[in-house]
């Protein structure tokens, strides 16, 4: 049985609130990247807080952490040659259901391609790459990656 985890993060959505860019003391879990996030973000990027809201809620998921645990337990392997000693053209990579599960989350959520969305010009779109990836990459146990 996986242990109840607390929140990574909270926005402006949820009960305790972030109140960005507001007078009132910040009420998130993770108080550096609440930090990072108003210095580099500009006040009309409540989008952004809204889907590093979303992704710590996502990556403490239990179903989600359980993918986590077969992804870390089998790790993807490498089989070059077929039964019959040939070489593996088709899937020379073989992974688990759950780091596939993972792989396409981390896809889903554009974790990585966020920093490449053109329509957010007038801010610097890696700090919503890098919020994103800071709570995901310990649960996608490096399908980012491959």
């Amino acid at each position: 049985m996986l242990p109840a985890l607390s929140p990574q993060y909270t926005s402006s959505s949820s009960p305790q609130s972030h109140l960005h860019k507001d007078c009132i003391p910040l009420s998130s879990d993770d108080k550096a990247l609440d930090q990072i996030l108003d210095l580099y973000l500009p006040p009309h990027a409540d989008h952004v807080f809204d889907h590093v809201h979303r992704i710590a809620r996502i990556a403490l998921n239990p179903t989600v952490l359980k993918h986590s645990t077969d992804a870390e337990t089998n790790r993807p392997t490498l089989r070059p040659l077929t039964t019959f000693g040939e070489e593996n053209r088709n899937d020379p990579l073989w992974t688990t259901n759950g780091w596939q599960e993972l792989k396409n989350i981390g896809v889903i959520e554009g974790v990585i391609a966020v920093a490449y969305e053109v329509q957010n010009v007038s801010w610097n779109r890696r700090i919503h790459e890098f919020a994103l990836g800071h709570l995901w990459v310990s649960t996608a146990t490096m399908t980012g990656r491959l």
